[in-house]
This record gives C-alpha cells, sequence and structure tokens, in this order.
C-alpha cells in the first residue's frame, strides 16, 4: 500500500496509474516527455527507499526499479503502439533489475540506458507537460 500512495502523491490527476502484474505498477503520463518522465521516476525511487514500511512488530525499507519509454503522439491511437511502449518500459525495468536494482532505466530505440543520477547541486526539471507530442510509460516494480 506504500508504494502506491507514493505513486498516488507524486502523478498528476490525469496521469493514470494502475496494478500491473504482481509486485508492478504502471504509470501513463500522458503530455510528459521521457526526461520529464525520468525526473517523476526518480522521484518515486528516491521518496520508496526512504519510505519504512511497518508489518506487523517489523520495519523494512523497499526499492524499486523503474523503466521508462515515451511514445511519440502521432502513435497514440494506435494500439498496437501502446502495447510496443508498455513493453518497451517492461524491457528497461528489467535492465534496472538486471544492473543492480533500486534505479531507473530509459527505453531508447533498442536498447535501455541507465538514468544518470543528478547531484543534489543540480534543480530537476518539474514532472509537467513540457511537450504535449509526446506520452511516457513508467513500469515500477517493487522489490524487498
Amino acid at each position: 500500500r506504500s508504494v502506491s500512495t507514493i505513486l498516488k502523491n507524486n502523478t498528476r490527476t490525469s496521469d493514470i496509474c494502475a496494478r500491473f502484474g504482481g509486485e508492478e505498477f504502471i504509470i501513463l503520463a500522458s503530455s510528459t516527455t521521457a526526461e520529464a518522465a525520468m525526473c517523476l521516476a526518480e522521484k518515486i525511487r528516491a521518496e520508496v527507499e526512504k519510505t519504512p514500511i511497518a508489518y506487523g512488530a517489523f520495519t523494512f525499507n523497499i526499492t524499486v526499479s523503474i523503466g521508462i519509454a515515451e511514445i511519440p503522439q502521432e502513435n497514440y491511437s494506435c494500439s498496437s503502439a501502446m502495447e510496443e511502449g508498455i513493453r518497451a518500459a517492461d524491457c528497461a525495468m528489467y535492465t534496472a533489475k538486471k544492473t543492480g536494482r533500486n534505479r531507473v532505466v530509459q527505453w531508447s530505440g533498442e536498447r535501455a540506458t541507465r538514468h544518470k543520477l543528478m547531484s543534489a547541486g543540480n534543480s530537476t526539471p518539474n514532472h509537467a507537460p513540457i511537450a504535449p507530442m509526446s506520452a511516457s510509460v513508467c513500469i515500477v516494480d517493487a522489490t524487498f
């Protein structure tokens, strides 16, 4: 429940957040470039990492691995493009898991690339509609 609360608190009302498989969630962020989705995903990743989870007498922390893929506007009406975007984000998420977990990876073309964490001194763009010509898919996987 904690991960879903973090997702809800960090996404816009226009975004779609849903359970996607066992421990996975999906975020469909319209009017959001991959760059803005990366900032959103990094914010979610950091918040999940620092949020303690209480279960009975135990308290522990979890992390998330997140995959990002961008869907250009010209492909919005094509269901196969949406499916392809979800597959690409899922592939990027599995790359995040295979390369160390607790990270954000973006799908670009035919491969996933690891998100370079920004230093604390750098400003990060808001999760705002930077370009109305694209949407982004984020696949979030929780790991204990």
